[in-house]
């Protein structure tokens, strides 16, 4: 895992090739960019409510190797700004449905879990 700093000061993780992420203390939460690639067994790896809050991580799935806790919120996909569950499967499916990567745009409360990528 290398860590560095980032142009606004914000630490730079990557576990590995298939997954990074980069995160940003910002008053209560903490804003987390993780890329993810879908694997043919597991897809991302993250089962979801309707408000796009990620209620459990699916074990060994590029979800749960790049260290995606439950209770991180999902805010945007692709660069794009996403409301709940329809708004995320429909900007999975806008961006290619048939895509292996996309990069999820998560928020952290200080209640959830810390952000802590594993080491494949």
């Amino acid at each position: 895992m290398s860590q560095g700093r980032g142009q606004h000061g914000d630490v730079l993780l990557s576990p590995s090739r298939e997954s990074h992420g980069s995160f940003a203390l910002l008053g209560l939460f903490q804003h987390v960019q993780v890329r993810l690639e879908k694997s043919s067994t597991h897809g991302f790896g993250m089962n979801i409510d309707n408000r796009g809050v990620v209620v459990s991580v699916v074990p060994r799935s590029p979800a749960a190797q790049s260290g995606v806790p439950a209770g991180a919120q999902i805010v945007g996909v692709n660069g794009a700004a996403v409301d709940g569950k329809p708004d995320i499967y429909a900007q999975l499916g806008a961006s290619g449905a048939s895509k292996r990567v996309a990069e999820f745009s998560l928020q952290l409360a200080d209640s959830t879990p810390p952000f802590t990528p594993s080491t494949p």
